[in-house]
């Protein structure tokens, strides 16, 4: 028989099954009491959707794409920071062994009138000077005598093609356009005190033995840089210009300098027009790879100044 189970004694006190079926004479069957309820939760339908994993898939991937990208850009922007760097340092390493030596008169050699006649100088528009010089922050008379230098080799050589800006930015790296350590430009354009620059003995830059007997440096055992644009005796030798007309070449003079140097860069470039050309010829001033990198810069913001 089936009895439903109460498992406790008329005292209330809890039996044991197997004694209460001893004291009945029963076996309990135990059957599962049906309450009509389903308990069992239904599944749960979930957020995540084919199309959700899809989406958060691309995020990720942009996500890693774009770290990738930003890592990279971060690395080229270091690597042409210490370049610059690095360029900078060798600019003002190069302007530190400039020294200036307290000698107000240097030698300037007389022309012969026919050699003085063969120097067709043209001039720089007087206007176009100022205005420009106010802008790139140059003397008048130092952007006077790049300009003419310029003018006067486009008569000369017009297949050279070499620009102003060019000898302005030899000029400031240089020597900041005749103005380093407190030298001044007169108004003839001769720097005052006489920039003279360190001794070509080995120890820095290639040993330059004297070449001039001390006549253009004062320096008769090792040659020196001399002058505004910073000339060699050597080279000036090559290539000195008389461009002010006052029927002198002066090695201290930024008139007479500049003109020397754009013949200088026409003749060893070329047609400057052209960038392995105008690399070539500034190597030729000056071998350093840094010291190319910072007359390219300067002679670039020169222009863009010009052109604004």
């Amino acid at each position: 028989m089936t009895v439903l189970r109460n498992d406790k004694n008329r005292d209330g006190v809890g039996l044991e099954t197997s004694e209460i079926e001893t004291h009945l004479g029963v076996q309990f069957k135990t059957e599962p009491i049906s309450t009509g309820f389903n308990f069992e939760r239904p599944p749960k339908e979930s957020i995540i959707t084919p199309a959700v994993r899809k989406m958060i898939t691309v995020c990720v991937v942009g996500l890693a794409l774009l770290v990738i990208v930003v890592g990279v850009i971060t690395l080229v922007n270091i690597a042409q920071l210490r370049a610059e760097k690095a360029a900078q340092e060798e600019a003002a390493k190069a302007s530190e062994e400039v020294k200036i030596l307290p000698e107000p008169v240097g030698p300037a050699e007389s022309l012969p009138k026919s050699e003085l006649a063969a120097a067709d100088v043209k001039k720089a528009d007087a206007d176009w000077v100022r205005a420009t010089a106010a802008s790139a922050n140059i003397s008048v008379t130092a952007l006077e005598a790049y300009a003419s230098a310029a003018l006067t080799l486009e008569h000369e050589k017009p297949n050279c093609g070499i620009g102003w800006n060019t000898l302005a930015a030899i000029g400031q790296v240089e020597t900041a356009h005749g103005t380093i350590d407190g030298a001044q430009l007169d108004s003839t354009g001769r720097a005052y005190p006489r920039i003279i620059g360190v001794a070509l003995d080995g120890s820095r830059f290639t040993a330059t033995p004297d070449t001039d007997a001390g006549r253009y440096d004062n320096d008769r055992v090792w040659d020196r840089a001399v002058g505004p644009m910073q000339f060699t005796p050597e080279t000036w030798e090559k290539y000195k210009r008389d461009s002010n007309g006052d029927g002198k070449i002066d090695i201290d003079n930024i008139y007479d300098q500049s003109l020397a140097a754009a013949t200088l860069l026409c003749t060893i470039g070329g047609d400057l027009r052209e960038g392995g050309n105008w690399i070539r010829a500034i190597a030729a001033y000056n071998p350093s790879v840094a010291y190319n990198n910072s007359v390219a810069e300067v002679a670039d913001r020169y222009a863009a100044i010009a052109a604004g």
